[in-house]
């Protein structure tokens, strides 16, 4: 069996009915030659399960032959949520419910052409018998040929706000994970704030409700995802403990910042932890990569998706350019990828997802994204051991999201994240043009030892008190760190009700400082300026709040008409910050380079390092290898610039392009094309 180490390429190729068997071999042939070690077939339970008691494996069984031969791995997508016809028919009361109580009818969608989607209850003991014996019989029947298999294509179709999750089983499931929580009926009459249920059968997962319903509701989704996920991933380790195992979330940004599932928790499932990214923003995909990242923790994760070429149905929506292609590989392996899956090798030749996606042309010609993309997988076998001795530095910034923030959102506006997403990413897109790569972590996970090797602790909106973070966050700063929050802090008790005083008394005193006023609706303009020996002044706008702040010991740092809107506080040997506006999502919407300096010279007080690029719009990430730095260089801006190096070098070696670059003036400037990636190495 053919295994890929280090750093690799891979394709998605074989999603029935595309494309036609009868290219297999050419183009199986082809993909190995160009370099890429890798490729997917996704494996439908009604494909190879189309009656009862007949089962026929043989197009995949054709496909691992002749992958095996030109020493390409074979990487199976498992698809249980195809039911085959004839296992609907049977269990028609199986059918996953909708939040409104309506049977979702399966059928055939984007994802799923060949039909049975988004597919049955699993809560349902015949549905789950089923799916295992699909599993259990195909995992067996490839035991030690293939590389692995992903378990569930992006969470599919449980990851939503609302997810199917209504059926009687499920409602049944919930009612017992409310009574362990809760012990009694008027535990919870009172917890949800003085509902008069007077027996457990009459609970339902909300369809609308409080913050505290919905808490429940999400929280018991997040953990019913990772059970039903658990449990598939035993079943193949059982099976053949040799294989690979595989999850990822869907297509970009909103799968961490508004769906139900917890990617800390499933980070922790299987043996690669992995996401899709179909974002165009570069900042955007920066951020989904980071929080992936931090979410797979010790264990390696994957880009599973990116486009090959166009997107998405019928007439597109745009084609990615061969430099847009590579620089979002270039942008997972600087973030500490081990491997990139272009979606997809042919474009696709049947139903709504047709004509696009392909890395080749229709008839499975090579062009320049083929090229740009092989050349790149070239490069890294060539620097296979230079690349397995890159080490990224441990982040000295933590940026910090709280599930529970898009719950207050949903219950409050009936829309998902519309504060806490912009605000969250403006923080990120700012960290990273300053040379930062931040550990994104979870709010609910934070301990001293998550925060190890943290300097300075970013949370934005941490809106909800829950048991154990105040001590957490007091022995953070008191032992060095920094910390800097936004609007709203604790402004909700762990139960869900208005804290009497915000922020609560603990917390006020490791700020120095309580809420005097809360604001909504403005755009405030901050005067700010830095703090010790540091008089610089600094003027930025703020978005949407102004948190007014009386000072009980801290230093007033910067102001909002006047009022307190910046605090600092000293405690032990370190520091605990307060900033009362959306201070994130006002330098996402306007990029001020006035907040930006302010940042940076937060950052270097306290002892980050920041990796400023020579040009705005040029990014760099960096890595320690045994020859030296290792250089991730971005054009994030659809329009050629040329930049400098943190440190000015006068020389480089462009690994991509195998060149060597040298400077002409005073400092080697690197030229770079629209949306253009470079791996530098300056020895």
């Amino acid at each position: 069996m053919s295994t890929p180490s280090g750093r690799f390429i891979g394709a998605q190729y074989f999603r029935p009915p595309n494309p036609d068997p009868a290219d297999f071999e050419r183009d199986l042939s082809l993909i190995r030659e160009l370099g890429l070690k890798q490729v997917r077939a996704w494996l439908y339970w009604s494909q190879v399960n189309p009656r009862l008691h007949v089962w026929s494996f043989d197009a995949y069984d054709r496909l691992v032959l002749l992958a095996r031969a030109n020493g390409l791995a074979v990487f199976l997508q498992l698809v249980s949520e195809s039911h085959p016809q004839w296992f609907i028919d049977a269990h028609p009361d199986a059918r996953l419910v909708s939040w409104e109580g309506k049977p979702l009818e399966p059928g055939a969608d984007g994802m799923v052409a060949v039909g049975g989607a988004p597919g049955l209850s699993p809560d349902v003991p015949e549905v789950a018998e089923a799916v295992n014996g699909f599993i259990g019989r195909t995992v067996e029947r490839y035991r030690g040929q293939i590389h692995g298999y992903d378990l569930c294509n992006e969470i599919m179709p449980y990851g939503g706000i609302t997810p199917h999750l209504y059926h009687p089983a499920t409602q049944e499931r919930f009612r017992s994970w409310l009574k362990e929580k809760y012990g009694t009926i008027d535990a919870l009459n009172a917890a949800w704030g003085g509902q008069t249920f007077t027996e457990w059968r009459q609970v339902r997962l909300p369809s609308q409700g409080t913050h505290a319903m919905w808490l429940d509701g999400l929280d018991f989704a997040r953990q019913w995802i990772a059970e039903h996920l658990k449990k598939r991933c035993a079943l193949v380790k059982r099976t053949d403990p040799g294989a690979l195992t595989v999850l990822h979330t869907g297509g970009g940004v909103t799968v961490v910042t508004r769906e139900a599932m917890d990617p800390w928790a499933l980070g922790e499932i299987a043996d690669v932890w992995g996401t899709s990214d179909y974002e165009t923003d570069f900042f955007r995909s920066s951020f989904l990569h980071d929080a992936t990242a931090s979410a797979a923790g010790s264990r390696p994760w994957w880009l599973s998706e990116q486009t090959g070429g166009r997107t998405y149905n019928l007439f597109g929506d745009r084609t990615r350019s061969p430099e847009w292609v590579e620089q979002k590989m270039l942008q997972a392996f600087g973030s500490g990828a081990q491997a990139n899956l272009v979606w997809q090798w042919r474009a696709e030749r049947f139903g709504q997802e047709s004509p696009h996606f392909g890395l080749v042309e229709e008839d499975g010609t090579p062009n320049d994204r083929t090229r740009i993309v092989s050349r790149l997988a070239l490069a890294l076998e060539r620097h296979r051991e230079l690349l397995a001795s890159a080490r990224m530095p441990p982040s000295p910034v933590s940026l910090a999201m709280d599930w529970r923030v898009r719950v207050f959102e949903w219950a409050s506006y009936g829309k998902l994240a519309p504060f806490s997403e912009p605000e969250t990413l403006g923080w990120h897109r700012a960290l990273c043009e300053l040379g930062i790569a931040p550990r994104i972590v979870s709010f609910e996970r934070l301990t001293l030892e998550a925060l190890a090797g943290v300097k300075v602790l970013i949370l934005p909106l941490a809106i909800q008190d829950f048991p154990g973070i105040q001590e957490t966050l007091a022995a953070f700063v008191e032992q060095g760190g920094c910390i800097l929050a936004g609007p709203y802090f604790f402004l909700y008790r762990s139960d869900a009700f208005v804290s009497a005083q915000t922020p609560p008394e603990a917390m006020a005193r490791l700020f120095g400082a309580l809420r005097q006023e809360l604001l909504a609706g403005v755009q405030p303009a901050i005067s700010a300026r830095a703090w010790g020996a540091h008089r610089e002044r600094f003027q930025f706008p703020g978005f949407h709040v102004v948190e007014t702040f009386r000072l009980a010991g801290a230093e007033c740092l910067g102001r909002a008409d006047g009022n307190p809107v910046i605090t600092l506080n000293s405690v032990g040997r370190g520091v605990a910050m307060r900033i009362g506006t959306l201070a994130g999502t006002a330098y996402g919407s306007h990029q001020a380079p006035a907040f930006l300096l302010w940042l940076r010279a937060l950052l270097e007080w306290r002892g980050c390092r920041c990796l400023q690029c020579g040009t705005p719009g040029a990014v760099v990430r960096a890595a320690e290898t045994d020859k030296g730095s290792l250089f991730f260089l971005f054009n994030t801006t659809d329009r050629p610039l040329a930049t400098t190096l943190p440190g000015a070098p006068r020389q480089a070696m462009d690994l991509l392009a195998e060149a060597t670059l040298r400077a002409r003036g005073r400092a080697l400037r690197v030229r770079l094309a629209p949306r253009q990636g470079r791996l530098l190495l300056v020895p």
